[in-house]
């Protein structure tokens, strides 16, 4: 923790809360990963900065903060399901392998312990301080507690309680079997990677046939380039003289020569005194 967060912590009042260990260990415990989920999704999704929809974001994936709720189930496999099926329902980005990904980092950071636990709810404090509304008053309900019962480290808090709750996290595998019947695209997410996979090689070998096809066409353009130099005159006869510039049409090579101005001139005189028009040319 840095000196901001320390000086964060000391400002906060802290209550002794008196819970039996079964609560603690499953309400509490999966009410901190209802938590974590959510603080996660946001610094995956923002790169750490926030935006101005992060409190609502944060609030909207966590249900322990939008309505209250309450995750009483041993395992983590509830609160699992919980956190994904609100990330695939709620926020700006839905997908599944995001939803795991987020999943994944609860899991990392209930493994490094208090200290990465606690920067995490500070920073889902910080966030519903600076909200807009009465999204504040959630801390007071919630955030002040945990970071209580946090720091303490005792209990479900102690650095192998948290190793645990990582591992049941991990150990939940939340399937598309898990998701209500109406997410019927989920059915075939359990093949995702393979299919993308594969995609990403048929991609590849089209791409290369593609540049195939091109460099081959392009090949045949310049051959078809160098036949035109070659049967343009390559004897040099119909290269335009220096300085002049190079005629629209080309004549044929075999074509007969065309008769002079004169000539024609007095074959047209020819033909008007044949006909007896007595035109003078």
């Amino acid at each position: 923790l840095d000196a901001g967060e320390k000086e964060q912590l000391l400002r906060l009042r802290f209550r002794e809360h008196l819970l039996g260990e079964g609560e603690a260990r499953t309400a509490v415990s999966n009410g901190l990963v209802d938590l974590l989920y959510a603080a996660c999704y946001d610094w995956r999704t923002t790169l750490g900065e926030g935006t101005c929809e992060s409190a609502w974001t944060v609030v909207t994936l966590s249900a322990t903060l939008a309505w209250l709720a309450r995750f009483e189930e041993v395992p983590a496999k509830e609160v699992a399901v919980s956190c994904v099926r609100r990330c695939l329902a709620y926020p700006l980005y839905r997908h599944w392998r995001l939803a795991l990904a987020v999943l994944d980092d609860v899991a990392r950071v209930l493994a490094l312990g208090a200290p990465a636990v606690l920067k995490c709810l500070l920073r889902l404090h910080a966030l519903l301080e600076s909200a807009e509304g009465e999204a504040s008053l959630l801390n007071s309900l919630f955030l002040e507690d945990y970071l209580g019962w946090a720091q303490a480290g005792k209990g479900a808090a102690s650095r192998q309680a948290l190793l645990a709750l990582g591992d049941a996290v991990r150990a939940a595998a939340v399937q598309p079997a898990d998701m209500p019947a109406h997410f019927c695209a989920l059915d075939s997410l359990s093949a995702a990677p393979e299919e993308a996979a594969l995609e990403d090689s048929d991609d590849e070998s089209s791409a290369g046939e593609e540049s195939s096809d091109e460099d081959e066409s392009r090949e045949e353009g310049r051959e078809g380039s160098r036949f035109d130099e070659a049967g343009d005159g390559g004897d040099g006869q119909n290269e335009p003289a220096p300085g002049r510039a190079a005629p629209l049409v080309t004549e044929l090579p075999n074509a007969p020569a065309q008769p002079a101005a004169d000539e024609l001139v007095a074959a047209m005189a020819r033909c008007a005194t044949a006909d007896g028009d007595g035109v003078e040319v």
